[in-house]
């Protein structure tokens, strides 16, 4: 997060503080990335206040796909997740067994029978995928959830939001697996503040 002075303001605020103890550094291999976990923890905190809490935010592990991190957010209160790959699920999973996880992706169907692997690995865990066609849902194992996917004008993928029928007719094929719908969002880049929500 950028410091809100000069890099001579508050105490915290040097560059410094992302240095690691003057021991270390002869033997640090550069180029290299260092995390000031202080920060991430301020960062993730300011998210949580932000959105009203960690029922409120599914962060993405792409963002991070560091364990570490992720135990911040675990740490924090947040249990619900999602994922580029299975392969960040799993490594999730492996940290917390319990954890609400959405692969945020249409599967094929090796996918989803990683994902019935998964469920079967961490009965505990509560796993789901997109889906945007009746057969896509009815297709997924019967261990697996459901997010409608929609588009809200991203044109990335999804149901157009204004085909309510084919929304509709998707969400029942999921039946008692729906767990909602699911946006990609971020096509409300010009304007300010306040004309961006109101065309949202």
């Amino acid at each position: 997060r950028r410091p809100r002075q000069g890099m001579n303001g508050p105490a915290g605020s040097s560059p410094g503080r992302f240095l690691p103890p003057a021991i270390a550094n002869e033997r640090l291999l550069t180029p290299c990335l260092a995390i000031h976990l202080p920060t991430a923890r301020s960062n993730v905190d300011a998210v949580l206040a932000s959105v009203g809490g960690p029922a409120r935010w599914r962060p993405h592990l792409k963002t991070t796909k560091i364990p570490e991190l992720w135990s911040i957010l675990l740490d924090a209160g947040v249990t619900r997740f999602k994922c580029s790959t299975t392969h960040e699920m799993k490594h999730l999973l492996r940290i917390a067994p319990d954890a609400d996880v959405l692969l945020a992706h249409h599967p094929t169907t090796a996918i989803s029978e990683r994902l019935a692997d998964l469920a079967r690995r961490f009965p505990g865990a509560r796993l789901s995928t997109l889906c945007e066609t009746p057969g896509s849902a009815e297709d997924l194992p019967p261990s697996i959830g459901a997010f409608v996917d929609v588009d809200p004008g991203m044109r990335r993928s999804g149901i157009d939001t204004a085909d309510e029928g084919r929304i509709r007719e998707v969400a029942d094929a999921c039946g008692n697996r729906l767990r909602g719908l699911h946006f990609y969002d971020g096509h409300l880049r010009d304007g300010d503040e306040s004309s961006r929500r109101e065309r949202a």
